[in-house]
């Protein structure tokens, strides 16, 4: 056989990244974007620069949960951690927050 008579297996060409599809952010800021710039409103409603600076909210997570809540959770679970009880469906600390309804 001879090499010269052979034909090579075609090249895969390497896609540009920059052709790929956008992700959800991007689609979704595009999609804002062509709205403010066509109605002048953003999900709807007219967009005012005043109102955007002036709201400045606390996070969730610095949000303290009351002193008996707190307490009451504490409780339950080093009872739950020193006895070694069981209560059937609770796995984690989420969970027993969720059960005491805290």
């Amino acid at each position: 056989m001879n090499t010269k008579t052979m034909r090579l297996p075609p090249r895969h060409h390497r896609r540009n990244k920059s052709t790929t599809a956008a992700g959800p952010n991007q689609l979704l800021a595009g999609y804002l974007a062509h709205e403010y710039l066509n109605k002048g409103t953003l999900f709807g409603e007219q967009w005012s620069p005043a109102r955007s600076e002036a709201r400045k909210n606390k996070a969730s997570h610095e949000t303290e949960p009351s002193d008996y809540k707190r307490r009451r959770y504490v409780e339950v679970a080093d009872i739950l951690r020193a006895d070694g009880a069981f209560m059937p469906g609770i796995v984690n600390p989420s969970q027993l927050a969720r059960s005491l309804k805290l």
